[in-house]
């Protein structure tokens, strides 16, 4: 346990843009400074509440304004506590203001939207992966606070068996993003993929789940959707003038896109799903595994769901006789994990 000085992400609240900083604890302050060593800004340790939960970052915002810290070291989060930092999770949002959002962002952004599915991968592209990232963060702090924070799962062999499944996903492939896997205990049976490579696995879904492969499959999945950047395009369609106004720098316009962004659905068209299907595939194979794991999964998942009992995860997915993952019998491969580490996860929450 230490005062820091810890990495992460400072963001102002007012535009898009994310700096690289360092944070370490001054008497009763954080003192955040810039990676060349200048003072950034300082907020009284009293005033400091979580942003959101996670086992991998420590999130933080100010009750002195709406600037956000992110901080990639999860130690970070004792050593502030032991500072005396409060520490506090935000309030979950009634049922009513929720619709409010709904409301004020169709009126708003509903016109921009008919031009936007087709523009959408190019204003993409002027995002960087920083501040796709950081966008993916409020994204996924709103599902949880939706959800009412549920506790993130943190047992050591299920997180390290988790990791090293990610690795050899990636392995021998190219890419900008560092996949943050966090796993939730809520009985929900979903998995989500934010923007910028924070993925959400549910335990409702895991313990429906009859081995690693299928675990597997669907990890490789929403890490599909975040290579193609799925999720940002999609963000960009649903709230089109909100997001621009985020890429100008356009201050009310920028919280309205954080403040609205528990509302995006995180669901896909089909052209997505079978883009996301496809590099599942190709990380699978990649990485020497079988292949099949997912298919097994939507199959018995869709047949719950004739019987009365589908789960959420099916409703944001397009039927499974609708995409190419039939067309995939293939049981070559070795197995995701051993048996001890299917078991660690399986008992992360316990």
């Amino acid at each position: 346990m230490t005062d820091g000085p810890w990495s992460g992400r400072y963001s102002d609240g007012r535009t898009a843009h994310v700096t690289p900083v360092r944070a370490a604890v001054a008497a009763d302050r954080l003192v955040i400074t810039s990676e060349d060593g200048a003072v950034f800004a300082e907020w009284p340790l009293a005033s400091l509440d979580l942003a959101g939960r996670a086992d991998a970052l420590v999130r933080l915002r100010s009750g002195q304004g709406d600037a956000r810290l992110s901080l990639d070291d999860p130690g970070a989060l004792a050593g502030l506590r032991a500072a005396g930092a409060p520490l506090r999770l935000p309030e979950a949002g009634s049922g009513r203001t929720i619709l409010i959002w709904t409301a004020g962002l169709v009126a708003v952004v509903g016109a921009v939207l008919l031009l936007l599915p087709r523009l959408s991968a190019s204003v993409a592209t002027l995002v960087s992966v920083e501040d796709e990232a950081s966008l993916g963060d409020s994204v996924a702090d709103s599902i949880e606070l939706m959800l009412r924070h549920p506790a993130a799962c943190t047992g050591p062999d299920g997180r390290a068996a988790v990791e090293s499944l990610v690795r050899r996903l990636l392995a021998g492939r190219e890419t900008p993003y560092r996949f943050r896997v966090e796993v939730l205990d809520s009985g929900v049976p979903n998995a989500l993929a934010a923007p910028g490579g924070r993925i959400l696995m549910f335990r409702g879904l895991i313990d429906r789940m009859q081995g690693p492969d299928e675990f597997a499959g669907v990890l490789a999945h929403e890490m599909g959707h975040v290579l193609h950047r799925h999720g940002l395009q999609g963000i960009i369609r649903q709230q089109g003038l909100s997001i621009l106004a985020m890429l100008t720098g356009g201050s009310d316009l920028s919280r309205l896109g954080q403040a609205g962004s528990e509302l995006v659905a995180l669901s896909y068209s089909r052209g997505f799903e079978r883009e996301a299907d496809d590099t599942a595939l190709q990380l699978l194979a990649g990485a020497g595994l079988r292949r099949d794991g997912l298919s097994t999964l939507f199959l018995r998942l869709a047949k719950d769901r004739r019987a009365g009992e589908g789960p959420a995860f099916l409703a944001t997915h397009p039927p499974l006789e609708e995409r190419g993952l039939l067309d995939t019998p293939d049981t070559a491969g070795a197995p995701a994990m051993s048996d001890a580490e299917w078991q660690a996860v399986r008992a992360m929450c316990e």
